[in-house]
C-alpha cells in the first residue's frame, strides 16, 4: 500500500540524470515526502508523449531520505507511463496518482472467527447463476470465480427463485412455494460448491437461480 504525502503542491528536481532502467536517483531535501513507499512524477511538465524519453512518467520508491534527498527502490512506469531516461534537473513532483485510488479502493478490515486483519489489496467480484431442478430438496453446482484469489475469500450468496426454462438475466426468476436459501460450501481460492436447500422437492420442469459477492485478497 502507498504512503500518502503530507502537503500539497510538493515539487523539486532530479538531482543527476535517471536512466530508464534506473532504480535510484536523489532529489531535493526536506521535503514532506513519504519516508516509505511513496509516489512521485518525474516530467510530469513536458510536453514530450508518454513513452519516449523526457516524457512523463509515474514511479514509486520504497525509501526517501530527507537529509540526503535519496531516492531508492524505484519502480519505473507506473500508472499506464513507461519507464524512459530523464534528464539531470527534471521535474519531480507529488501530486494525485490512480495508484493511490486503486490503493483506497482495495482496503478492507476482514474479521476471521475474533481474529482482525487489515487486507490491504483486494477485489470484489459478482455473479448469478442457475441449477437445473431435479426431485429433490437440495440442489448442487460448482462455482467457479472469474479470477482466483490470492487465499480463500468471504462469500455471500442469496436464493433468486426460478423460472421456466434459461433465465434472460438475473431479474428473471420469480419466488414461488418452493422458496429456499443458498450457501457455499468447500470454498477455495478459485471457487466452491453451491448448495440450494428448498423447502420442498424442485421440480425438473423449472431452473433455481442464485447471486453472489465474493470480496477477497488480490495483490
Amino acid at each position: 500500500m502507498y504512503s500518502l504525502p503530507t502537503a500539497d503542491f510538493i515539487s523539486t528536481s532530479l538531482n543527476g540524470a535517471l536512466s530508464a532502467a534506473g532504480s535510484t536517483a536523489t532529489i531535493g531535501t526536506g521535503l514532506n515526502l513519504p519516508a516509505t513507499n511513496g509516489i512521485l512524477q518525474i516530467d510530469n511538465n513536458s510536453t514530450t508523449a508518454v513513452g519516449v524519453d523526457n516524457g512523463p512518467e509515474t514511479v514509486s520508491y520504497a525509501t526517501y531520505t530527507a537529509g540526503t534527498g535519496a531516492l531508492t527502490g524505484l519502480v519505473r512506469g507506473l500508472a499506464g507511463t513507461t519507464g524512459v531516461a530523464h534528464a539531470n534537473a527534471a521535474s519531480v513532483s507529488s501530486g494525485p496518482s490512480t495508484l493511490y485510488m486503486l490503493d483506497a479502493a482495495r482496503v478492507m478490515n476482514r474479521q476471521d472467527i475474533a481474529v482482525n486483519t487489515v487486507i490491504t489489496k483486494q477485489i470484489t467480484q459478482i455473479g448469478y447463476g442457475y441449477i437445473a431442478g431435479s426431485v429433490a430438496t437440495l440442489l448442487q453446482a460448482a462455482l467457479t470465480f472469474p479470477v482466483a484469489f490470492d487465499s480463500p475469500p468471504i462469500i455471500t450468496l442469496s436464493y433468486l427463485g426460478r423460472v421456466s426454462g434459461v433465465p434472460t438475466g438475473v431479474g428473471g426468476f420469480t419466488v414461488g412455494a418452493q422458496d429456499g436459501s443458498a450457501a457455499m460450501a468447500n470454498v477455495s481460492t478459485t471457487g466452491g460448491t453451491v448448495d440450494l436447500w428448498l423447502n420442498e422437492n424442485a421440480s425438473a420442469s423449472f431452473n433455481y437461480g442464485y447471486s453472489w459477492i465474493a470480496i477477497g485478497p488480490k495483490a
